[in-house]
């Protein structure tokens, strides 16, 4: 019996010599990855930064930390867990903190959250391509410093590759009791005939990347978009239904082309939200309108409208009028 109690507190050693020296990496590895982020023209700070979990896990702790400029786009947590397996460390969950906050020149977000976590696999070779993610936040809030309010009940967003076209990502979004901000729902139903809340946000799209996302992916200017397959889009708030679905490829000059098609019930309110959305002036908003007045004087269902989408040469173009610049891919 000696033996086998030898070869266990060997095993014991071993495992634990395991631990000592990935958690050693990890934290040199984290550590130069967030100092090395200012020689990249992204400020990063943070106040501590720790590994713990011995002897199963490799839980990476990080407290205060802040990246990206706020003069253009920087991300705040008071901290951020980064989780995983030891004997899976290309399986990590990442835990948020109840609120965590966006700030850009324009205004302040604040996302507040009952919980909200992620879970990412990565294949298990040296460049690490994404196999597939989901994130969930529960009972969320998104708080402007502009005094605007918007929440939701759960949202789900996932992603997964799939082998139909090369390095092809599929995107699923849910959003659930999405109730969005008050001056929203005031631009595009001053009469308050739809309910606070969106019956159902649901998106479901494949996009086609230039290059396999791993971690060589964002080593110079990150990856450019082949194709964008839409295969739903579902929105169901009060009596505005809308549908959508179409396929967009990378055009010559690097700008979307392709058509996507949208079937809309209660098109007047739709029409406001995208002109919420796309910044449409009087002028656009006013030629839009009359020609989706002339499309539903000819459609035979007066309830529901079909409208063609079209991106070309650099231009995005509803019911045949050119109204905003196409998407660079």
């Amino acid at each position: 019996m000696k033996w086998l109690t030898a070869l266990i507190v060997a095993l014991m050693l071993a495992w634990g010599g395991y631990w000592v020296v990935g958690s050693g990496a990890l934290d040199r590895g984290a550590t130069a990855w967030l100092d090395g982020l200012p020689a990249q023209g992204i400020p990063a700070s943070y106040a501590n930064l720790r590994v713990q979990g011995f002897p199963n896990r490799f839980d990476l702790i990080l407290t205060d930390l802040a990246i990206g400029d706020p003069a253009a786009l920087q991300w705040r947590a008071p901290f951020f867990h980064l989780l995983a397996l030891s004997y899976r460390p290309n399986h990590l969950i990442a835990v948020f903190p109840p609120a965590q906050q966006v700030v850009t020149p324009l205004q302040t977000l604040t996302l507040t959250s009952l919980s909200a976590r992620a879970s990412v696999l990565f294949q298990a070779n040296t460049a690490l391509p994404l196999d597939h993610m989901e994130l969930v936040v529960n009972q969320g809030a998104l708080l402007s410093d502009h005094d605007w309010e918007a929440s939701f009940s759960q949202l789900r967003f996932a992603t997964r590759q799939v082998f139909s076209a090369e390095n092809a990502h599929q995107i699923g979004l849910d959003l659930i009791e999405l109730q969005p901000a008050a001056a929203l729902r005031r631009a595009i139903d001053p009469e308050k005939s739809l309910p606070e809340v969106v019956d159902n946000l649901h998106l479901d799209l494949t996009l086609q990347p230039d290059r396999p996302i791993d971690r060589h992916a964002f080593a110079d200017a990150g990856p450019g978009l082949l194709t964008l397959t839409l295969t739903s889009l579902n929105l169901h708030w009060g009596s505005m239904k809308v549908q959508a679905e179409g396929e967009l490829t990378r055009g010559s000059d690097g700008t979307a082309t392709g058509k996507i098609t949208v079937r809309v019930q209660d098109w007047r309110r739709m029409l406001a939200l995208a002109a919420t959305g796309f910044g449409l002036d009087h002028l656009a908003l006013g030629n839009l309108t009359r020609a989706l007045e002339t499309l539903e004087a000819l459609s035979p269902d007066k309830t529901r409208l079909e409208v063609a989408l079209t991106f070309a040469n650099g231009r995005g173009s509803i019911a045949g009028l050119p109204l905003f610049a196409a998407p660079y891919f």
